[in-house]
Parts: structure tokens; C-alpha cells; sequence
């Protein structure tokens, strides 16, 4: 892989790798919370806070009958 190049806006960096772990365990674990949190190394509790930290609750995962779809997280 090859190194950033400087300067870099670390904190929108670090934002961006986030959410896509994020996305790509809840695609990888089928949208099971629980699933995504282990295929992170993280417990069901703190891949919680990562989803409220990035409004996560908008992913395009299945939804409920009759509930209302968004976009994806930004």
C-alpha cells in the first residue's frame, strides 16, 4: 500500500476508514449488528457507538416492511 502524501486531513481520513469497515462488516455480516461487531474485533457495544457516531442507522441494509429507506451514511 502505498503512503499518503502529506499533508493530510487525518481526522477525515480516520472518518472514512471508519465508516467503511463499518459498511463493509454490516454488508459482510448481513446487516446483523452482532455479526459486524465480531468480524471487528469489537464488542456488540462499541460497534454501537460507531453507528450512532456516523448516524449509521441509515445503511441500505433490509428494512422493516413498510419502513421508510434513505441514502447511505455520508
Amino acid at each position: 500500500q502505498a503512503a499518503a502524501q502529506l499533508p493530510v486531513d487525518l481526522k477525515k481520513t480516520v472518518r472514512d476508514l471508519e465508516i467503511d469497515f463499518v459498511n463493509r462488516a454490516m454488508a459482510a455480516g448481513r446487516f446483523n449488528q452482532r455479526r459486524a461487531a465480531q468480524l471487528l474485533g469489537l464488542t456488540y457495544h462499541q460497534f454501537r457507538g460507531y453507528l450512532k457516531k456516523y448516524d449509521h442507522e441509515r445503511h441500505d441494509g433490509p428494512q422493516p416492511h413498510g419502513a421508510p429507506t434513505s441514502d447511505r451514511m455520508p
